[in-house]
């Protein structure tokens, strides 16, 4: 089942929560991503998942990418630095 249409499930069962529970926020914009992923920091929150609105969710793939609110420190004889952590093995400076 695609995103988009576990989306609209989930969002229609949402209209019978009651706070705390909420359904996470969406975007395409990455610069809102990255706000939040900062805003989130101070509040505990683990990272963000990054996926494609068309993706499906496949046991043991890696299509989907999280984004974790903290920082890895390494040193190398090649590089060092401090890197998000990425969890499909790929990182940013």
């Amino acid at each position: 089942m695609r995103w988009t249409v576990r989306r609209r499930r989930l969002e229609s069962l949402a209209g019978r929560w009651v706070p705390p529970l909420e359904v996470s926020p969406v975007t395409a914009d990455a610069d809102e991503a990255r706000e939040w992923l900062d805003a989130f920091k101070s509040s505990g929150v683990e990272g963000l998942v990054v996926k494609g609105a068309s993706t499906r969710y496949q046991p043991g793939r890696r299509d989907w990418v999280k984004v974790n609110s903290i920082g890895v420190v390494v040193f190398d004889e090649i590089n060092s630095g401090t890197y998000d952590q990425v969890s499909n093995g790929s990182h940013r400076a």
